[in-house]
């Protein structure tokens, strides 16, 4: 009997322990409420770029080769001994009216300007245009003479003897054929002949002189870059530089098969540059030289993964607004470019978002006079 009512009791307990955790489980889910809406994303924020004013310059470094171009050939036309060498016999070296070249048995040879080459021998006496050219020379020198032009009377002679004097060159009388080299313009580059060296052996005929064009510059190419236009900037020495640009001239060398394009420098008429006697005189001299492939342009500077191109292929960009800006492109450097017809202070967003992150606060998008509103505009791919 003491075991079945203690087994009954066991079981009321256990029913009304279940029957409490129950209501307790009942009452805490009726506390709460479950949302059957589903859960909105957070709006994404626009990725965006700021505009920025500058400067844009594509600058790289490259090779210049320099050489001379060759005019005509001089020859001696005095025989003996070269016992004076008044010019560097290793480089080029400008000549003018009164330079002494080098000297022949004590006889010098001298620069003088003139278009008729000498042919005789010239002394008192004689008439004609070199006698007239010979005139003109020693008046350019400081010795005028009073004789009629083209006729050599007394008072040639006594301005040619004055200018042997002030010049200590030994006196004479005749002009000898080959002492007076006229060149028909002055001054001009010469370089010696490998013969011209002081105590050799000087024939009649020799080449003596090698006149000198000015210089030759030129720099690779692949046939379109650089472009003609394109200023380089050639290094000569620490202490010189050289402004040129390219030109249009091209040739393939038929050895190699390599391209080339002459460089364009400054004019050359009033006679050789500093620079010019840094050139060898026989093959090429390299130097190193800086290329502008770009610019330098100065704009509002955007990222190129910032543009947008229509269907027709024209370029804008979207400002943070949402509102489509049409550009212009300029220069392009790297991963920037300047554009035209954008403000510098101009917030830009990126491509590929979703409209979603377009601000809705106050509906349609703002636009500007300057800036005109194109959304919606169909956009490519971006410039790479």
């Amino acid at each position: 009997m003491q075991r079945r009512l203690r087994r009954s009791l066991g079981s009321w307990a256990l029913a009304l322990l279940g029957l409490g955790i129950g209501v307790l489980v009942g009452i805490e889910l009726g506390s709460r409420t479950v949302s059957t809406h589903p859960m909105q994303p957070i709006p994404a924020k626009a990725v965006t770029v700021q505009a920025r004013s500058g400067t844009l310059v594509s600058i790289r470094n490259d090779t210049v080769t320099a050489s001379w171009r060759l005019g005509e050939s001089l020859p001696n036309r005095l025989n003996g001994t070269v016992t004076t060498v008044g010019l560097n016999p290793d480089r080029a070296t400008e000549v003018g009216a009164g330079t002494l070249l080098y000297s022949i048995s004590m006889v010098p040879v001298v620069a003088a300007e003139g278009d008729l080459p000498a042919y005789r021998d010239m002394t008192l006496g004689q008439n004609g245009p070199d006698i007239a050219q010979f005139q003109t020379f020693l008046s350019s020198q400081g010795f005028p003479s009073r004789d009629p032009v083209g006729e050599w009377r007394q008072p040639t002679t006594t301005a040619y003897h004055s200018w042997l004097a002030a010049r200590r060159f030994p006196d004479a009388d005749v002009v000898k054929l080959g002492s007076i080299v006229f060149f028909p313009k002055l001054p001009v580059s010469v370089f010696l002949g490998k013969d011209v060296r002081r105590g050799a052996e000087a024939t009649a005929g020799s080449i003596a002189l090698q006149v000198l064009d000015k210089p030759k510059l030129s720099i690779a190419t692949d046939g379109s870059s650089p472009r003609p236009g394109t200023r380089v900037t050639v290094r000569v020495s620490d202490r010189n530089t050289l402004e040129a640009t390219v030109s249009s001239r091209q040739q393939v060398d038929p050895s190699n098969g390599m391209r080339s394009a002459e460089l364009d420098f400054g004019d050359a008429s009033s006679g050789a540059q500093v620079w010019w006697n840094d050139v060898a005189l026989t093959g090429e001299t390299t130097w190193p030289a800086e290329v502008v492939d770009a610019g330098p342009q100065t704009g509002v500077i955007v990222p190129v993964g910032a543009l947008r191109f229509d269907a027709a292929g024209a370029p804008s960009v979207m400002r943070e607004d949402g509102s489509i800006v049409p550009v212009e492109l300029g220069v392009q450097v790297g991963g920037e470019v300047v554009v035209t017809g954008l403000s510098a202070t101009a917030v830009l967003r990126l491509p590929g978002q979703s409209d979603a992150a377009l601000p809705s606060e106050t509906g349609a998008p703002a636009t500007s006079a300057s800036e005109p509103s194109a959304r919606g505009r169909p956009t490519a791919d971006v410039l790479s």
